[in-house]
């Protein structure tokens, strides 16, 4: 009763779909694998990729080894019904361009998975909705990699309903996180972990320094418990140790504990050179203690 495989693959050149739908769904069992592979470009235009399942959502790869990923106005979903999301992962050796796109890894008792890799230029998400929610388990992971820059002007969720918030992470050289932009990991129990640019005073190796990271005014990066729980974990980092280095914090972050109960959360501002005018922070909590916020250098 699983989803299929579906495999779309141009060894040497473009895989272009327009006002397409591919699906590998499941009414009774795990949703199916998508995978789109392209030694060149890949353009999704108006087109519909579907590997959603029950209890489990399945998967979905779209690959370009040498060149660009474009997806406009196009809808990806590995949604699990009754269980876990699935996975959503997207490569390119170059750029990824995401416009007017929605990307779901959406789970009943936990989120999904979601990666953005390029692997030597950028990732741009522009009117893009990415959500590995979870209605009563644990939120899953967001995952942006990009060599170069990642800019966004999007919507980033990885909320639980009734339990736990997930992970996002940001790595790149240079990290710009324009107006209007919403990144979430916010849970009834308990806010998640919000990473750009670095982890918490550097204490993950396996995430890669920023050089420059901005939250442009008007962005919202929130890691809050919503009912009862202590508020996550939010860093905005760029090399403390690099002279070319700078964060700006302009916008809205929050790491507040939830309405009913719970103490406040972290938030770190850090960086060779910091510039915070305008910023709105909160770690507040009610019932509890309230946060940390961390500013290097203060």
């Amino acid at each position: 009763n699983e989803g299929g495989d579906i495999n779309v693959v141009s060894l040497f050149g473009d895989v272009n779909l327009h006002q397409s739908k591919v699906q590998t769904n499941a009414s009774l069992g795990r949703g199916g694998t998508v995978n789109i592979n392209a030694k060149q470009n890949i353009f999704l235009i108006d087109s519909n990729l579907y590997a959603r399942g029950s209890p489990e959502g399945g998967n979905v790869t779209i690959l370009s080894s040498a060149n660009d990923v474009n997806l406009k106005s196009t809808v990806v979903q590995t949604n699990g019904s009754t269980g876990r999301g699935g996975t959503l992962d997207i490569k390119a050796k170059k750029d990824i361009h995401l416009i007017d796109t929605y990307l779901n890894a959406i789970g009943s008792t936990e989120g999904g998975n979601v990666t953005i890799l390029s692997i030597s230029n950028s990732v741009n998400l522009k009117s893009t909705v990415v959500q590995t929610n979870s209605s009563t388990g644990r939120g899953g992971t967001i995952l942006l990699d990009a060599h170069n820059n990642i800019t966004i002007n999007s919507s980033l969720q990885t909320n639980s309903a009734k339990n736990t918030a997930g992970t996002i992470v940001l790595v790149a050289n240079h990290i710009l996180v324009q107006q209007n932009s919403i990144i979430e990991a916010k849970g009834a129990l308990g806010g998640g972990t919000i990473l750009i640019g670095g982890s918490w005073q550097n204490s993950n190796p396996n995430i890669r320094q920023a050089i420059t990271t901005t939250a442009e005014a008007g962005s919202v990066i929130d890691a809050s418990a919503t009912e009862n729980g202590d508020g996550g974990t939010v860093v905005l980092w760029s090399d403390i140790y690099d002279v070319n280095s700078i964060t700006v914090a302009k916008g809205t972050i929050a790491a507040e504990a939830g309405f009913l109960g719970g103490n406040g959360g972290n938030i770190e501002t850090s960086g060779a050179i910091l510039k915070l005018s305008g910023i709105s922070i909160s770690t507040n909590s009610i019932h509890g203690q309230t946060g940390l916020w961390l500013l290097d250098p203060t």
